[in-house]
């Protein structure tokens, strides 16, 4: 895989390196733009999304204060990218896309007093198959563990189309918490998943899937901080 616009254009903004697999949180217009581009050739690919001419997938969630845009590349070319939101008072309890639409669900299963990270944007380049793609999704909730423990967060959630629930409650420890609703943005029916945070990633661990090292979380926030301070 090749993509022109440089991993190395981005060092500052890597998190850590496993397997080949680079990833990043991206903290500039430029590489956000990957993010969304990426996010646009995957839903497409399953028609979860119209077309459009700029071939960009984002919303206003993408630019708030308690949301953060990941990527993760692999051979020159981004190939995943996942979108973290956090709701808590550190950001002045700003609701997540997931809590707004899910908002008594959450309310009665976790409790909307509880530190939640909502995880989102779920995307994988349709180019990348097999082990490595599933590698690359593992890789996404390694990355929402480093978040949710720099943000304190206890609960994650995520708001997913009915049918790759199975997916999630295998691999990641994630229950149902909601019946299906229809959104504006996607062509199907959606379903809240929440977990806790320690279970998933003690499941994540036993898939072999290496531990956050100290010195990851404390460079995760210190960039987290250093946005924080610009917004």
């Amino acid at each position: 895989m090749f993509h022109p616009q440089s991993q190395a254009a981005f060092k500052s903004e890597m998190l850590f390196e496993v397997k080949g697999f680079t990833a990043q949180l991206c903290r500039t217009e430029q590489s956000r733009k990957l993010a969304y581009g990426l996010r646009y050739r995957a839903y497409r690919h399953i028609d979860a999304i119209p077309a459009n001419e700029d071939e960009l997938f984002f919303d206003d969630y993408d630019l708030k204060p308690n949301s953060r845009v990941h990527l993760i590349w692999y051979e020159g070319a981004p190939v995943a990218s996942v979108r973290s939101s956090i709701w808590s008072p550190r950001y002045g309890w700003t609701a997540t896309e997931g809590i707004r639409s899910f908002w008594q669900d959450t309310h009665r299963k976790i409790g909307l007093e509880n530190y939640i990270l909502e995880s989102s944007r779920f995307a994988v380049a349709p180019e990348l198959t097999g082990r490595k793609s599933l590698f690359a999704q593992l890789l996404m909730f390694r990355i929402q563990d480093l978040c949710s423990q720099v943000e304190s967060c206890p609960y994650i959630i995520t708001a997913v189309r009915q049918r790759h629930a199975a997916f999630y409650e295998r691999m990641l420890a994630f229950k149902t918490i909601s019946g299906p609703i229809v959104l504006d943005w996607i062509e199907d029916e959606i379903i809240l998943l929440a977990t806790e945070q320690e279970e998933s990633r003690q499941v994540v661990l036993k898939k072999g899937m290496p531990p956050c090292e100290e010195e990851e979380v404390e460079r995760y926030r210190e960039m987290i901080q250093d946005m924080n301070k610009n917004n």
